[in-house]
Formats: C-alpha cells, sequence, structure tokens
C-alpha cells in the first residue's frame, strides 16, 4: 500500500518516471494491430477445444496432414480457451485492451521489484524502459503473454523472500508453474529462475552453517518441478520441448528462432541492449548477486541463441539493472510542496487520459497510417477469405504460410490448409516444408506437384510468393479471380 499512497500523498516527479515508461508501454501495445501468423490458430483451437470437450490429439485443420498425431495443444489449451473465450466476448478489441493489460502489468511487477531493491523510481523506470527495448518485438497476442506475467510474478515472489526471508512468499511458486505448463511451453525458463535463487540460498545457508534453511530452497525446487509435470503431457512434457528447440524448420523458416543480428531493427536493439546492459554492470559500484549473475548469463545466452528470448533477458535482468543504474544516480529526498504535488497529479491524469485515447475502440479516430489503422493487421486475408467462401470456390487450396493461421480460424471446414505454422511438433516433416518453398518459389515442376495435392485455388502473398504469382499469371491454367494490396486468388 505504501507505493500506491506514494503515487497520490506527496508525488513527486521521480514518482512519474514509471507512470510515464508504463504508459508508453501501454499506448504501444494498444496501439499495435494482431498479426495473423498464430493468434488465429490458436482461437481456433481454442473453439475446438470448447465445442469438442476434449483436447485435440490428432490434426484437423489441414488435408496435407489430416488425422497425423498433434499434441501441441496439450501445451496451450489453457490460454487457447481463454483467448477464444476473450474473442466471442468482445471480438479483436478487447483481446488487443487485454493483451495491452497483461503486457503493462507484467512490467509493473517488475518495476515494483526494481523500487524495492533500490528505493529509487528513476533507476527502476530506466530499467524498466531498457527491459521493454528488449522486450518489444515480441507482445503479439499470443499465449506467450501469460508466461510473461507468470515469470514477472515469479520473480516478485523470489525477491520477496530474499528481501524478508519468510516462506509464505514461496508458496504460490508451484500453483504458478501449473498454470504456465498448461499455457505455454516457455514453463522450464521459470524452473531455471528458481532454481538459480534455491542455488544462491544453497550456497548461503551452507556458507553461514545454517543448513536447516536449505530445505526451503530444495523443497521450493521439488515443489516446483512437480508442479511442471501436471499437463497432459505428464513427464513426457520434458521431450516435447527438447523437440521444439531442435526442430530444424523453426530456424529456417521463422526469423525470431534465429539469433539475433544488426540486419533487423529488433536484432540490433537487443545486441546494443546486451552491451549497454553489461556494460551498466561492470562499472557500477553494486556487485550483483550469484542469482542475478547466473540469471545474466544464462538468459543472455539464451537472448543470443534465439531472438525470441530477448524478451525473456529483458525480464530477468530488470531488478539487476536498477541496481546498476541507481548506482550511478543520487537519492533525491527534497519535500514535496502542495503545489508542485498538484501539477504532479496533474501530469498523472495526463498520461491516464492518453491511455485511454489509444484504447483499440477508439483507433478509427486517430490518424493512423492504412497498417495500423484497424484491430487486426493488414497483412490478415481477411477480405480474400470472404470472397473465397463467398463464391465457394473449389478446394484444396495452396496458400501463404502467413495466411494458414486466419484460414483456420475462417475457413475451417471448407478449406483446410495446405501447411501452418505449428511449427513446434512434429506434424509437418521438413520435406514438405521444403516442397512449400518450392511451390511458392515457382520451381520446375510446381504445376505438377499442386495437381498432385489436388489444388485448385491458390491464395498467394505478393510479399513472399512473387515468384509464383508471376508463373500463375502466365499460365494458361490459372487465372486471377480477386487481388488487393495483400493477397491475390487464383483459380484453376
Amino acid at each position: 500500500m505504501k507505493f500506491i499512497r506514494a503515487f497520490f500523498n506527496g508525488l513527486k516527479i521521480e514518482h512519474l518516471w514509471g507512470a510515464a515508461v508504463l504508459t508508453c508501454i501501454f499506448i504501444y501495445v494498444n496501439t499495435q494491430p494482431i498479426l495473423p501468423y498464430d493468434f488465429w490458430l490458436h482461437i481456433a483451437t481454442g473453439r475446438e477445444i470448447v465445442a469438442t470437450q476434449t483436447i485435440p490429439t490428432v490434426d484437423t485443420f489441414s488435408y496435407t496432414r489430416a488425422g497425423a498425431p498433434f499434441m501441441s495443444a496439450s501445451a496451450y489449451w489453457l490460454m487457447q480457451i481463454v483467448m477464444y473465450g476473450v474473442y466471442k466476448l468482445g471480438g479483436g478489441a478487447l483481446v488487443a485492451l487485454c493483451q495491452s493489460v497483461a503486457i503493462v502489468l507484467t512490467y509493473s511487477l517488475l518495476f515494483y521489484v526494481c523500487v524495492q531493491v533500490t528505493h529509487n523510481y528513476r533507476a527502476a523506470a530506466l530499467a524498466i524502459a531498457l527491459a521493454a527495448v528488449f522486450g518489444y518485438g515480441n507482445w503479439n497476442v499470443r499465449p506467450q503473454t501469460m508466461a510473461y506475467l507468470l515469470g514477472a510474478l515469479l520473480l516478485l515472489l523470489i525477491y520477496q523472500y530474499r528481501r524478508s526471508q519468510k516462506w509464505g512468499w514461496l508458496v504460490p511458486l508451484p500453483f504458478l508453474l501449473i498454470i504456465w505448463v498448461n499455457s505455454h511451453p516457455s514453463f522450464p525458463l521459470g524452473l531455471i529462475i528458481i532454481g538459480c535463487w534455491a542455488l544462491e540460498a544453497l550456497i548461503e545457508a551452507f556458507k553461514t552453517g545454517e543448513s536447516r534453511k536449505a530445505y526451503i530452497p530444495i523443497l521450493a525446487v521439488v515443489a516446483s518441478s512437480a508442479a511442471g509435470l501436471v499437463s497432459p503431457y505428464g513427464i513426457k512434457i520434458g521431450a516435447y520441448v527438447f523437440n521444439l528447440l531442435s526442430a530444424s524448420e523453426i530456424s529456417n523458416y521463422i526469423i525470431e528462432w534465429r539469433p539475433p543480428s544488426f540486419e533487423t531493427s529488433y536484432g540490433a536493439a537487443f545486441l546494443i541492449g546486451l552491451f549497454v546492459s553489461a556494460s551498466l554492470i561492470i562499472y557500477s559500484i553494486k556487485k550483483i548477486s550469484l542469482m542475478e549473475t547466473l540469471l545474466f548469463v544464462i538468459f543472455g545466452l539464451l537472448g543470443l541463441k534465439y531472438i525470441r528470448g530477448a524478451v525473456w533477458f529483458g525480464i530477468v535482468v530488470a531488478p539487476v539493472l536498477s541496481q546498476s543504474i541507481a548506482s550511478f544516480l543520487s537519492p533525491q529526498k527534497a519535500p514535496v510542496s502542495k503545489f508542485a504535488n498538484s501539477i504532479n497529479r496533474g501530469i498523472l491524469l495526463l498520461f491516464v487520459g492518453i491511455a485511454v485515447l489509444s484504447l483499440p475502440y477508439f483507433k478509427a479516430l486517430l490518424p493512423f497510417s492504412s497498417e495500423k489503422s484497424g484491430v487486426f493487421s493488414a497483412e490478415t486475408p481477411i477480405s480474400a477469405v470472404q470472397f473465397i467462401k463467398t463464391k465457394r470456390l473449389r478446394g484444396n487450396i495452396f496458400h501463404a504460410a502467413d495466411f494458414s493461421s486466419y484460414l483456420m480460424w475462417a475457413g475451417q471446414p471448407e478449406y483446410p490448409v495446405f501447411i501452418d505454422l505449428r511449427f513446434d511438433t512434429e506434424l509437418y516433416p521438413l520435406s514438405l516444408w521444403d516442397e512449400y518453398a518450392s511451390i511458392s518459389a515457382a520451381r520446375p515442376g510446381w504445376e505438377e506437384k499442386l495437381a498432385a495435392y489436388q489444388v485448385h485455388t491458390l491464395l498467394l502473398s505478393p510479399k513472399d510468393q512473387p515468384a509464383l504469382i508471376l508463373a500463375a499469371q502466365n499460365s494458361p491454367n490459372w487465372h486471377s479471380v480477386y487481388q488487393d494490396e495483400n493477397s491475390i486468388v487464383f483459380t484453376k
């Protein structure tokens, strides 16, 4: 409660630093359209789970692998149901709002942790701003959003225990892991965070001769690890995660599963941010603990291995960065006059007003570019799929992979997909992905391959499949029946 009262009683300008950063995060997430890549496939699966009252174990979305074993939903089922329920309740606008709230709550929890360890609002705000730079490229609507929130809450509980040594703070850990393991396969990251703290606590217990204190971290690790087995996968969840990380399809076809590089703005932001973070820690007078050192190294390596890991690096090192930043800042303890307090409250209300204006419900009133003006990204083939359904074009459809997610939602069951972005299973072998790439590039024999799959309709992306579009335009066997800025439809 002290933390809340500080914003209203004696509100200082330094308190507004955190409000400014969190408001910027909220506005940024609110104004980003929902990308189509895997949002629709998750709510389509949620719809199937609700309709059948079972978690699917075989594929029902594709015609190339229909009936093949499909266990991925067992790792996402809880969030898939939640996402589908939110969409049914309030459409895309409510989904976008819930996403914004979840992301801001994640960084608000981290901000609270940073304030607790530094007692410096400016340092905490700057650390959260840097953490946001690491994370902004991975804030699209997906089940992983729940993992971010659970990870931040887990860190809060551990830091509160380290500060108070009251074991009650650790009681929720297994329950968080149960939610996590049924929401997203990144749950081992939670176990790594707990493990880094437990190792530090064990070493400290034996160094001080208080070996009885070692029981608490051991019990926390055992209970949390056991909680990680409470899922439809059970003990097989470890093999699933290993297969996910080792699948060559992922690194071959998804940029975010490749190492960061200066070729992309997000990759450059991570690499520069990693250098800045390391420099702050090295040159600050604040020495970081064993747990914090381990988290920095492990999650730094994760970010260097997969650009998708950058967001997690930002989350776990935010408290470390805040301590390092605080060592360079002088404390501010000057009293606040009533006039200054009133001005600061006015600024805070201004932040709130701007945040409200940024809500997805008001996007049509704001001067956004065509790419950002809608709740859903312009890349989503809503009009093209509607045309195909209205005209009842003949299937099977060969389509851009990025269009598969929406087609799984809007085209089922009449129009199953050729392939989709469920890379994290053995559903689509690498040979099928290679065939998809060969057809998309219009390599020799592309029409014969389409004929073998009995394809009669093409739903193509000018951005990703220009060669196939040109080849179809030059072929007497295909003619264009629909075209917009982001998609083109051919029939045979």
